[in-house]
């Protein structure tokens, strides 16, 4: 594959992480972020709770109640079920529930003081991958029969629609990489511009120090309300 479709192809899989990013921060009753399900479909929050509608916009209808903050829903590859990320045990947790609503959903996470957000479904639907405290990529199982597992330094995750490779945004240069989920052909791809930022990422000199671009755009705005969970 050429480098430019490579490219293009990573970009793809990682922008429904990215748009999930920007979703992060409350916006009282405004609606926020929409993923779209292979059912034509789309999922999306409004006032910390989560809506589906059909794709022209036709029949909105409330999936969840809960008195918490839901985030970040996303459908299953067979769009029967919704990942989605929770403060219903106090902290940000993945879990998932039926595509047809109800509060009734199953937690997959449980990890007290840390936030797990972003979740992304692996192309066959058996596991989830999500980012922890802005920082680390885990995997678990999407039926919860499996604890988690960490597979990398990264934040923002996203799987390709096929096989079980994995896209995030390096902890270390902020550029992309893509790998599989054991970790194996790990790929590392510079980001210019920056994805998380819209500036270029510039080029690191000799010296011991990056270069002020470097910093501006590995940073990806850790202070910034959009980047919290």
């Amino acid at each position: 594959m050429s480098r430019p479709r490579f490219r293009a192809t990573v970009l793809a899989a990682l922008a429904p992480a990215l748009v999930a990013l920007f979703a992060l921060a409350p916006s009282d009753n405004k609606a926020s972020a929409a993923f779209k399900g292979t059912n034509g479909k789309l999922a999306f929050v409004r006032a910390g709770d989560i809506w589906i509608v059909n794709a022209e916009g036709s029949n909105p209808t409330r999936l969840t109640t809960h008195p918490a903050s839901d985030r970040s829903p996303r459908f299953s590859p067979d769009g029967t079920r919704i990942a989605f990320a929770s403060n219903r045990d106090g902290d940000f947790e993945i879990f998932v529930m039926s595509a047809r609503g109800g509060d009734a959903a199953t937690q997959l996470t449980f990890n007290e003081g840390d936030a797990d957000r972003i979740p992304s479904w692996t192309a066959d639907g058996t596991q989830i991958v999500y980012d922890k405290n802005f920082a680390a990529i885990y995997v678990v199982a999407a039926d919860g029969t499996s604890t988690e597992r960490k597979i990398a330094d990264g934040f923002v995750p996203g799987t390709a629609s096929r096989g079980d490779k994995v896209v995030f945004a390096s902890a270390t240069n902020g550029g992309l990489v893509t790998m599989h989920l054991d970790g194996s052909e790990q790929r590392q791809i510079p980001a210019r511009p920056s994805v998380l930022t819209g500036r270029p990422t510039g080029t690191r000199s000799s010296s011991p120090g990056a270069t002020k671009t470097d910093e501006m755009s590995t940073s990806c705005t850790r202070t910034d309300r959009r980047c919290r969970g």
